[in-house]
């Protein structure tokens, strides 16, 4: 039995704002039933909201068929695209916030409740991994407000079809400092079942990229991520909107980040600190009630442009200092302390 897991609390600046509100807290548990039988579960305790929210992020169990596969079954995290499950994490991400398009109310999936079969294998001098999953789906919603877009994180479904999705991940280098992967997810029906919202499919698509490596000039570790999600949903008119015709409901969001770390300086405070920027973007649908429309009203790209500086305390222990400019709010700034253990 092992229990890990993370802490963090997450201060949001700007002009009308100074608040130390969000605290998170997530326990973790291992627990090994045989040689290749485990179950791993998290339980998530936020107050971003302004109140204690307690949610089971995710209670899979796995079993280790073979070296290269594995079989789980459970609620989990499918890896659509490598920010959401991975880079998104706080020990991996060097920044206290979410690209635009890549937390709640973006798009792609985000937590699932089915099962799927998880492995790599090499190549050679190269590696290959991948994630192939069938769950429940995404949820249609229909009210005025959100219509169009979808629940990502329903523990139940609303219909008997199912999402199939999966993604692959090649690693080119023996030293696997360079990881490409591309996602796809297909859901048929998403709409409550015996509604007239039934048969409304989504199909979504992701491109992702992280090289991770040491530039001996510089002394320092340099990485580089990228991700591109695309989502496409078939036409409706959706009657709650009172619109006479159906909006062409497609999106897409990308995010592009680096950072800088002097591993390699002889100052023991220095090679402490890293430097990140990143830039998003998110194009929501034209027409959609929750798309983005700026000051003239016009139809436009939601941008994001973030910049951090990071201090590690351990390897598992960093401060984070962040400015963040997007397009529809003041300019903001985070500061969060973040422990994993």
């Amino acid at each position: 039995m092992l229990l890990t897991g993370h802490a963090s609390i997450t201060s949001l600046m700007d002009t009308g704002t100074a608040n130390f509100g969000d605290v998170n807290f997530s326990a973790i548990f291992l627990y090994q039933l045989s040689e290749r039988l485990f179950v791993e579960a998290e339980l998530e305790f936020e107050t971003g909201e302004g109140s204690v929210d307690i949610g089971l992020e995710h209670a899979n169990l796995v079993w280790m068929i073979s070296n290269n596969i594995a079989f789980h079954a459970g609620r989990f995290v499918p890896h659509f695209g490598l920010y959401r499950g991975r880079l998104a994490e706080g020990f991996m991400n060097r920044f206290a916030s979410d690209p635009v398009g890549f937390g709640d109310g973006g798009i792609g999936t985000m937590e699932a409740v089915g099962f799927g079969f998880q492995g790599g294998f090499p190549l050679g001098t190269a590696k290959m991994n991948y994630d192939l999953w069938v769950s429940n789906g995404p949820q249609l919603l229909t009210d005025a407000e959100n219509a169009g877009q979808f629940d990502y994180e329903a523990y139940t479904d609303n219909n008997k079809n199912k999402a199939v999705g999966g993604r692959i991940g090649f690693l080119p280098f023996s030293n696997s400092c360079l990881e490409v992967g591309l996602s796809y997810e297909n859901t048929s029906k998403t709409g409550q079942q015996y509604t007239e919202y039934e048969n409304v499919g989504v199909k979504a698509m992701a491109v992702d990229a992280n090289f991770y490596h040491l530039i001996s000039p510089l002394k320092s570790t340099l990485r580089i991520t990228g991700e591109y999600k695309k989502q496409d949903v078939d036409n409706y008119n959706y009657p709650d909107m009172g619109t006479p015709e159906a909006y062409k409901n497609s999106a897409n969001t990308y995010y592009a980040m680096l950072s800088l770390r002097p591993t390699g300086s002889d100052n023991n405070v220095l090679r402490n600190f890293e430097i990140a920027f990143r830039q998003s973007s998110y194009t929501t649908p034209d027409g959609a009630p929750w798309a983005y429309y700026n000051e003239n009203g016009d139809h436009a790209k939601l941008n994001q442009t973030a910049v951090a500086v990071d201090y590690w305390l351990k390897w598992n222990c960093v401060a984070k200092v962040c400015w963040q400019k997007q397009d529809g709010v003041t300019d903001q700034y985070l500061v969060q302390l973040y422990y994993g253990f």
